[in-house]
C-alpha cells in the first residue's frame, strides 16, 4: 500500500508539473506574440533577414558614394569642399560646389549616381499642388505654361528690391516668365543699385532658386490656399509680393497683391514680402 501511495503521489506530481509547464509555455508564447504585435519582443528571423538586407543596401550605397567621390576628385578635378551631395529634392546643398554641377554626386554632369541610402528623399515630380518634400512645395504649373514651379514653406524677410532711393538704373531683368534669368542678372551684379536683396536671398538657397518672374508669382497666387503661409495683412503695402520683373519704368517692379490677386507696379524702394521659387 505504501508503494502504491508513493506511485500515486509521483503520478500526481508529474501531472501537476506538466500542467504548470504547459501554462508557462503558453504564457511565454502569448507574451511573444503580443510583444511582436506591439513591435517589442526579441528580434524574429524575419526582422533579422530584413535588417540584413537593409545593411547590405546601406553598404552598397556607401561604396557607390565613395567611388563617386574619387571619380569627382580624379576625373573632374573637384576638391573635397566642392563636392555636393544635393538630391533632386534640393536638400544637402553645398554653396561651394561649381554651378555647372560637375562636382555633384547625384547629377549627370557630376558622378551621375542614383540617389540611395540615407540620401533618398522624394521625387518632386510625384507631388500634387501644395504637397511638401523636404521643405520644397509644389506650387503648380507656371501661369500660361507647363513648367512645374516649386516654392518654400515661408517668406523671406521683408525688404526693398534694391539698395537705393529713389532714382534707379535699369538692370535688364525684364522677363515675365524667366525668374531664374532675371535673378542671374541681379545676383552679384556690379551695378550702382546693388545689392538686390530679395534676389540675393533667394539664390542663397541654392543655384536653382530665384525670385519669381511675374507669371511665376501669379502661379503662387493662384494656388496660395494649397501652398499656405502667405502674408495678406499689415500696414504699408500689406500682402504685396515682389517679382523679379523690372517694369519699363526702371524705377518700378511688377508686384502682386495676395489678398485679392491684383497686379500692379511699385517703386523699388518699397518694403515688400517675397517668396522664392525653383523649377524642375
Amino acid at each position: 500500500m505504501l508503494n502504491n501511495d508513493k506511485h500515486t503521489n509521483n503520478s500526481d506530481g508529474n501531472v501537476i508539473f506538466f500542467i504548470l509547464l504547459a501554462v508557462t509555455l503558453f504564457a511565454g508564447l502569448t507574451y511573444a506574440v503580443t510583444s511582436s504585435d506591439r513591435g517589442g519582443g526579441e528580434e524574429t528571423l524575419f526582422s533579422k533577414g530584413q535588417n540584413s538586407v537593409l545593411t547590405s543596401q546601406t553598404d552598397l550605397c556607401i561604396s557607390k558614394v565613395t567611388n563617386g567621390i574619387e571619380y569627382l576628385k580624379s576625373v573632374n578635378g573637384c576638391s573635397q569642399d566642392q563636392i555636393s551631395y544635393e538630391t533632386p529634392s534640393g536638400s544637402n546643398i553645398n554653396p561651394d560646389a561649381p554651378i555647372d554641377e560637375s562636382c555633384h554626386l547625384f547629377r549627370r554632369k557630376g558622378a551621375g549616381l542614383e540617389v540611395c541610402g540615407s540620401y533618398v528623399g522624394c521625387d518632386l515630380t510625384d507631388l500634387e499642388i501644395g504637397e511638401d518634400c523636404d521643405g520644397v512645395i509644389y506650387a503648380g504649373p507656371i501661369w500660361g505654361g507647363s513648367d512645374r514651379i516649386y516654392t518654400t514653406a515661408g517668406d523671406i524677410s521683408i525688404s526693398k528690391w534694391d539698395s537705393i532711393c529713389c532714382s534707379h538704373t535699369g538692370t535688364g531683368a525684364t522677363s515675365m516668365t524667366d525668374g531664374a534669368g532675371n535673378t542671374d542678372l541681379l545676383v552679384g551684379a556690379v551695378h550702382p543699385d546693388a545689392p538686390f536683396n530679395p534676389a540675393e536671398t533667394c539664390r542663397a538657397l541654392g543655384p536653382e532658386w530665384h525670385l519669381p518672374a511675374r507669371y511665376e508669382l501669379r502661379t503662387l497666387f493662384e494656388n496660395k490656399g494649397l501652398i499656405g503661409g502667405f502674408n495678406e495683412t499689415g500696414s504699408y503695402f500689406a500682402g504685396y509680393y515682389w517679382s523679379s520683373t523690372e517694369n519699363s519704368n526702371v524705377n518700378q517692379v511688377s508686384v502682386r497683391k495676395f489678398s485679392d490677386g491684383s497686379h500692379t507696379v511699385v517703386g523699388k524702394h518699397a518694403q515688400l514680402s517675397a517668396r522664392c521659387v525653383r523649377r524642375d
